[in-house]
């Protein structure tokens, strides 16, 4: 399987001794969201902006 940039991205948060992202979700950024599930090294928190 080919790599993206959404995977070397979750590469280097883990590699930076991230644990934790906090974010809001939206469409662009579902490529990363999808990179972080199939690793499952770093837990993804979703926040609201209301």
């Amino acid at each position: 399987m080919s790599r993206n940039v959404s995977d070397y991205l979750v590469e280097i948060q883990v590699e930076a001794a991230v644990k934790s992202i906090y974010t809001i979700t939206s469409d662009s950024l579902n490529p990363v969201n999808d990179a972080v599930r199939r690793d499952g090294r770093l837990q993804w928190i979703h926040i609201r902006y209301e």
